[in-house]
């Protein structure tokens, strides 16, 4: 229990009150609000990366080993998740109240700066993908899986519930809002499961949350063709 401990201490408990008090902070403002995200993910990315470097490196080796069989799984994986995302979403979205309890965070797209910003966003968004996967993946689950203390599908059912309520914010405060997600990250620890290999699940995450950038880019391309 030990062993689990930690991890929900720094990753979903650390996460949430930072969350909590960027939001504080920022008051409504976008650009306070996004860089402390940016120094927050970008902090926790480099920890991960030099504590599970190992793992990280092995991992990919194996993939490029096994290509096909991994690029067959990531989009069946993806197909699955975003289908699961979308009809859970239906479902759970009648929990979630109409009034906006905690302020939303966006940067114009007829500007410049704003344009930049919505790619740091996007950016900020693959950053998190890659922790959460991490994170509530690996640290979370599979890392303690053959510890023999906690069965392995309590595991992943606890990683997946904190993985869905680390984004309590973006359903207005709703827990049962949350399980959505939740059910996505059940997705995610199914597809670790069978290809035992952490960038399944890291690039699958990275493709759906990869919309937040592509937006920007598109937006951007028709910004600079619009000067010839």
């Amino acid at each position: 229990m030990t062993n689990l401990l930690k991890p929900i201490s720094i990753y979903f408990f650390g996460s949430l009150i930072w969350l909590t008090l960027a939001t504080f902070l920022a008051n409504g403002n976008a650009y306070i609000y996004f860089g402390m995200m940016l120094i927050w993910f970008l902090g926790i990315l480099i920890m991960e990366i030099k504590h599970n470097k190992d793992l990280l490196s092995n991992d990919w080796n194996f993939l490029k080993s096994h290509k096909t069989k991994n690029i067959i799984l990531i989009i069946i994986g993806f197909v699955i998740l975003q289908i699961a995302v979308s009809v859970s979403g239906d479902f759970f979205r009648q929990f979630v109240s109409d009034k906006n309890n905690f302020p939303t965070y966006s940067f114009p797209i007829d500007t410049w700066l704003g344009i930049f910003m919505n790619l740091v966003a996007g950016v900020i968004s693959l950053i998190v993908a890659f922790f959460e996967e991490v994170a509530y993946r690996y640290e979370l689950f599979y890392k303690l899986k053959n510890k023999g203390t906690i069965p392995f599908i309590i595991l992943l059912l606890i990683s997946s519930f904190l993985f869905g309520a680390s984004h309590i914010y973006n359903f207005n405060g709703s827990i049962l809002g949350t399980l959505s997600y939740a059910l996505a990250g059940l997705v995610l620890g199914i597809f670790y499961i069978i290809s035992k290999n952490i960038w399944v699940p890291i690039i699958i995450h990275g493709l759906f949350n990869s919309v937040a950038l592509i937006a920007p880019i598109v937006i951007l391309i028709f910004k600079i063709t619009s000067l010839f």
